[in-house]
C-alpha cells in the first residue's frame, strides 16, 4: 500500500512538544518524535517519493499559540499536506488555572479560525486532525488525571466538529491508546500521561501513514 502523499509533495506538522520533540537541535529538523519516524518509513516503503517535511511543533503550547503563529508556520509554506496535534497543554491550564488555559469553546474558536485561514488560502492542502490523548488508565488515574479524563471529550469534540465542517482525515489517537491499554500498561507506551517514549511515538507514526494510504 502507498500513501496518497506524491513525490514533490511537502508536509507540515505543526503542535505542542509531542510534535517538537527537540526538532531545532537536529540537523534535518525532524526531532526525535513521531513526525522523524513518520519521515522513515516514508523513506523505506516509498523510495521513489522526494517529499519535503516540515516540524513545526513547540513544546508549552495551546491553540491559542499556533493561532498567533499560523501565518509564518503553515501557510508561508503552502503545504500540500498539514498534520496538526494540539490540546493538551490548553486542557491542563484550563484546569490549573483558567487565566493561563483555553476552554473548550476558545479551543473551538481558534481551531476554527486557523482551519479558515487555511482553506482561504490553500484550498487544495489535504489535512489530518489528531485528537489530544491522555495515555492513563481510568482505573489507575489519580484525582487531577481523573478530572483530565473527565474533560478531555470536550476538547476532542472540538476535533469531530473541525473535521465534518472543513472536510479533514482525523485520526483518534486516544482511542487507540485506550485500546492498547487494554492489553498493556500505560507505561510502555508513556512514562507519564502526556509525552510518549519511543513506542508511543511510533503508534502514532504508524497510524499517521496508514490513515494516509491510499
Amino acid at each position: 500500500m502507498a500513501t496518497l502523499i506524491d513525490s514533490g509533495d511537502s508536509v507540515v506538522f505543526i503542535g505542542d512538544s509531542i510534535t517538537d520533540c527537540e526538532h531545532k537541535s537536529d540537523p534535518q529538523g525532524l526531532g526525535k518524535g513521531f513526525v522523524r519516524l513518520f519521515s522513515d518509513m516514508l523513506l523505506a516503503r516509498e523510495p521513489e517519493k522526494h517529499v519535503q517535511i516540515i516540524n513545526r511543533g513547540i513544546g508549552g503550547q495551546t491553540v491559542a499559540d499556533l493561532h498567533s503563529r499560523w501565518q509564518a508556520d503553515v501557510l508561508t509554506h503552502t503545504p500540500d499536506w498539514l498534520i496538526i496535534l494540539v490540546g493538551i497543554n490548553d486542557l491542563h491550564g484550563w484546569l490549573n488555572d483558567k487565566k493561563q488555559g483555553v476552554s473548550p469553546e476558545d479551543f473551538l474558536s481558534c481551531y476554527r479560525q486557523c482551519l479558515k485561514q487555511t482553506r482561504l488560502q490553500n484550498s487544495a492542502c489535504r489535512i489530518l486532525l489528531m485528537d489530544p490523548f491522555y495515555i492513563c488508565s481510568p482505573v489507575n488515574a489519580n484525582d487531577f488525571q481523573t478530572e483530565v479524563l473527565r474533560l478531555l471529550p470536550q476538547y476532542q469534540k472540538v476535533i469531530t466538529e473541525m473535521s465534518c465542517v472543513f472536510h479533514t482525515r482525523v485520526l483518534r489517537l486516544h482511542a487507540i491508546f485506550s485500546n492498547l491499554l487494554q492489553h498493556r500498561q500505560a507505561e510502555i507506551y508513556c512514562p507519564e500521561p502526556v509525552h510518549p517514549n519511543s513506542t508511543g511515538h511510533m503508534v502514532i507514526a504508524q497510524n499517521i501513514y496508514e490513515i494516509l494510504w491510499r
